[in-house]
């Protein structure tokens, strides 16, 4: 037996999708380990999931978007400040 939180299926879009996860990525910024796993057979759309095609951005896409605007957000809004430590 397995036990899942959700199950997409054809009919649901890109964002759909994305808006499942939005908060686990928004959590990456609060110092939680995030990872999003695509798991299924060849053909089933882990690399449409996670890539989408032109124009119709996939997870990763969108999660990045996420975390560039969070951090514009959060450089406007306090001392907050990112930096690269070069260790990335």
């Amino acid at each position: 037996d397995y036990e899942y939180d959700r199950i997409f299926t054809p009919a649901d879009n890109q964002e759909e999708v994305y808006d499942e996860v939005e908060n686990t990525i928004r959590a990456s910024m609060n110092g939680y380990n995030v990872c999003i796993f695509a798991y299924g057979q060849s053909g089933s759309g882990k690399t449409y999931t996670m890539v989408g095609p032109s124009g119709n951005h996939g997870l990763i896409m969108r999660s990045c978007e996420t975390l560039f605007q969070q951090i514009a957000n959060d450089e406007k809004e306090s001392d907050c400040q990112y930096v690269n430590d070069g260790n990335i």
